[in-house]
């Protein structure tokens, strides 16, 4: 179609366009048109408006002092030339309603019908830029940021106001929600409350550190509780001993791995609460596992772990009745961290007694492994040996050991505690007590012994202690008996 200045046009509708040119989505950067039909010129879209110059190139440019150049397909006619109203005046005779003047060029017919030049037209008329129809400016409203006018019909028909900036928008790029209306560039500003619905500004929304769900200020405190944390979780730690643990004692802090259920939330509640709170216990996501969790302990001294001995027989026996599972399953595990602390007054010293740790675990690596209710391959997975060449030279293994990474049996990787992780996980409390007893009696032995001692140390010495549930758990592990992982 061929256009001609002065000639009456309106911008095609946004959906019209789409599908004409195949376009994919709302957001797509342009409509593929002779001139590039952006995202941010869609506010155009069904506007009324007068060709103003056609370029040699053949874009087009509005009256309506619009910043574009549009393509002739964007377009359709709506009128040729003179807008709705405007006359060429043969009549000499003709006088404005308005000043009384002669009218010499153009005569233009009010919203009353009545005619005027155009200077008076303009002081009391305007075109409205969506139906085009002729209306008194009181009647009218000019939005500043589409730079036209519209009657008060189609603003209420066509366009909301956004509560943040306080725009006229087209419907079209206009969201409603339960609280508030905003235009489409507003809302990038914009988080919904997980609880109520109501769309919230980012200054004012509050953010949930494990869910990452986000909140009003009104349902933030009320906001569901999580009792399974995500995996990089990790409170400050609350040390906890008993009144008999002596000076400086040895803390524990234990991950215990439970897999093979559903029922997370509820089972991980009952656990925490059993325990008095996430003050003692947490539960954290773990990627290893298929439908489980991890059960961390705040660092807890061995005394006071053995005097939560019946606490922890609650939690397993219920863990088992919702289906969990830790020692007969392969994903899962038991490990502890032993503070550096306890292992010496100054690094040096505690590299000393990290050093003899590494010696033991190699010399009786046989042991350990049928201690660790493990497989060799299991282990190479997931608790792998160091194998030194020479045992003998304990700081040179030392220093090859550290930098190697987390997944072998006796991991160096972070900065205040050592962990043990070789041991299979567990839901049968001796056992689990065992466990604890025997890494607590290891690292008190290699503290305490010379490097001398420690090598001509037998593994019954090494390991001899008063504690119950070891001496029960290693006699009938090491004599091949059949030990039952009850409740495991």
């Amino acid at each position: 179609m061929e256009f001609k200045v002065g000639d009456k046009v309106q911008i095609r509708e946004w959906d019209d366009m789409k599908k004409e040119f195949r376009l994919e989505s709302w957001d797509s950067t342009s409509i593929n048109c002779k001139f590039s039909f952006t995202h941010d010129m869609r506010y155009l879209c069904g506007q009324f408006l007068t060709i103003r110059e056609i370029t040699n190139s053949g874009s087009i440019r509005f009256i309506e002092h619009i910043g574009w150049n549009i393509s002739t397909d964007m377009i359709k006619l709506v009128s040729k030339k003179n807008r709705k109203g405007v006359k060429k005046v043969e009549d000499e005779k003709i006088l404005c309603h308005e000043c009384g003047e002669k009218i010499n060029d153009y005569s233009y017919t009010g919203s009353d019908n009545e005619t005027y030049c155009k200077s008076c037209f303009n002081d009391k008329f305007t075109y409205c830029c969506d139906c085009d129809e002729v209306v008194e400016i009181d009647d009218a409203t000019y939005l500043d940021n589409l730079d036209r006018h519209v009657c008060n019909s189609c603003l209420d028909d066509n366009y909301t106001k956004c509560d943040d900036c306080c725009d006229y928008v087209s419907n079209s790029r206009i969201n409603n929600y339960n609280n508030i209306s905003l235009c489409n560039d507003c809302d990038y500003n914009y988080y919904t409350c997980s609880t109520c619905g109501d769309r919230i500004h980012e200054d004012d929304i509050r953010c949930d550190d494990d869910s990452g769900d986000n909140y009003c200020c009104n349902c933030y405190d009320d906001r569901p509780t999580k009792m399974i944390h995500n995996y990089d979780y990790k409170p400050d730690p609350i040390f906890r001993e008993t009144s008999s643990d002596i000076y400086d004692p040895a803390y524990f802090g234990i991950e215990l791995e439970v897999d093979k259920a559903s029922s997370n939330q509820k089972t991980a509640e009952y656990i925490v609460d059993a325990m008095g709170g996430e003050d003692y216990i947490y539960c954290k996501t773990d990627g290893s596992l298929s439908c489980g969790f991890e059960i961390v302990t705040h660092p807890f001294t061995l005394d006071y772990h053995m005097s939560q001995k019946e606490v922890y027989r609650n939690m397993f026996k219920y863990a088992v009745s919702q289906g969990y599972k830790s020692h007969d399953c392969d994903t899962c595990g038991l490990h502890i961290h032993v503070g550096r602390e306890f292992m010496g007054y100054n690094e040096d010293v505690q590299d000393l007694t990290v050093a003899k740790i590494l010696y033991v675990f190699e010399k009786f690596w046989d042991t350990f492994v049928k201690l660790s209710r493990r497989s060799t391959r299991r282990l190479n997975d997931w608790a792998k040996r160091y194998c030194f060449s020479d045992l003998s030279d304990m700081n040179k293994n030392l220093e090859n050991a550290k930098g190697r990474g987390r997944y072998y049996a006796v991991n160096l990787e972070n900065d205040n505690t050592i962990e043990f992780r070789m041991f299979r996980g567990t839901l049968n409390v001796d056992t689990f007590m065992a466990t604890i007893q025997l890494i607590s009696t290891i690292v008190n032995k290699c503290k305490d012994l010379s490097i001398e001692e420690l090598h001509h140390i037998t593994f019954e010495d090494l390991i001899k202690s008063d504690y119950g549930e070891l001496n029960s758990y290693v006699t009938k592990r090491l004599n091949n008996e059949k030990y039952f992982e009850l409740a495991a």
